[in-house]
């Protein structure tokens, strides 16, 4: 499972627990997506910063 169908699963669950009233743990599950889209853009970040190059930077 990827990290974006871990959030769309996560934010499935989040709409039940709501529909379901059970606001403390659809808030639970709300932190965990907001977690999993932080490590997202980390990801994201890193990889933007691994390929571009600075200047005065040579690739090696």
């Amino acid at each position: 499972m990827t990290i974006d169908e871990a959030i769309d699963r996560n934010e499935e669950l989040r709409g039940e627990l709501v529909w379901e009233g059970k606001l403390e743990k659809a808030e639970a599950v709300g932190l965990g997506i907001t977690a999993l889209r932080r490590v997202l853009s980390f990801r994201n970040m890193t990889k933007i910063m691994s390929e571009t190059l600075l200047p005065g930077e040579t690739e090696e």
